[in-house]
C-alpha cells in the first residue's frame, strides 16, 4: 500500500503542482492588453516602449502567480495528509483530490481516505496557507456516494461525479488502475 500511496502523491504532484508556460503565455497576453487598454482608457500615450513594458510586466506577474500557485497546491497536498495523519491514524490510503479550472488544475481542500476497508470524504476548513485546524469525514454511504467516472481527455485523470449530502460535487484524481478499482469496488482488500 505505501508503494501506491507514493505513487499517487507523485503524480497528483505532477498534476496540480505543474508549471504550464502555456498558461503563462495566455495569462501574458489576456494581462498584457488590459493593462494596454487601461492606459488607453486614461489617455497615456502607447508607443512600443509602453507595449513591451506591459508584456514583460505581464509575463513576470503570470510566471511567478503560475509558480507560487503550483508551489502551494504541492505545499498543502503534504499538509492535509500529515493533518488527516494525526487527527486519523489508522488511515490505510490518502487520496488527493484536484479540479480542473481555467486557472488550471487545482488541490481541492477535500481528499478520500480508506480506513478500516472503508472509503471516506475528508473536507477541511483551512483559511489561507494555514493548517487546517478541523475537518469533517463522511463515510461512503447515505451521506455520501459516487454516482460515475469517465476519464479526462488527460489520460492521468479521472473525474468523479459524486453526492455529498444534499448537494452534488465533482472531483479529479490521478488515474492509476489500482487506485480507480479500490475506490469503485471498496471491499477489495488493501
Amino acid at each position: 500500500m505505501e508503494k501506491l500511496q507514493e505513487q499517487i502523491f507523485s503524480l497528483t504532484e505532477k498534476i496540480v503542482g505543474r508549471f504550464s508556460f502555456v498558461r503563462v503565455v495566455i495569462y501574458t497576453l489576456i494581462s498584457a492588453i488590459i493593462i494596454l487598454l487601461l492606459l488607453l482608457a486614461f489617455s497615456f500615450p502607447i508607443d512600443l516602449f509602453t507595449v513591451l513594458f506591459a508584456i514583460a510586466l505581464s509575463f513576470v506577474y503570470s510566471a511567478l502567480r503560475d509558480f507560487f500557485m503550483a508551489r502551494y497546491s504541492r505545499k498543502m497536498m503534504y499538509t492535509y495528509y500529515e493533518y488527516l495523519k494525526e487527527k486519523k491514524p489508522g488511515i490505510e490510503l490518502y487520496i488527493p483530490l484536484f479540479q480542473k479550472t481555467k486557472q488550471g488544475t487545482l488541490l481541492k481542500k477535500a481528499s478520500l481516505y480508506f480506513d478500516k476497508g472503508d472509503l471516506y470524504l475528508e473536507a477541511f476548513n483551512q483559511v489561507k496557507s494555514k493548517r487546517p485546524e478541523e475537518s469533517i469525514s463522511v463515510k461512503r454511504g447515505r451521506d455520501f456516494s459516487l454516482d460515475h467516472f469517465n476519464l479526462d481527455g488527460n489520460p492521468e485523470i479521472v473525474n468523479y461525479q459524486a453526492k455529498l449530502m444534499d448537494g452534488e460535487i465533482n472531483f479529479s484524481l490521478v488515474n492509476i488502475t489500482e487506485l480507480v478499482n479500490l475506490v469503485e469496488n471498496r471491499k477489495e482488500d488493501l
